[in-house]
């Protein structure tokens, strides 16, 4: 694995956690705003 590889995989690892943090937090509001 070259260094630029695994920066791209660090990139992306932290791309999908973010995107995941935002997808549940946008769930946790439209739930919490329905009740």
């Amino acid at each position: 694995m070259n260094h630029i590889d695994r920066r791209e995989f660090i990139k992306l690892g932290l791309a999908a956690g973010s995107l995941l943090t935002l997808g549940s937090s946008d769930l946790a509001t439209k739930a919490f705003g329905k009740r």
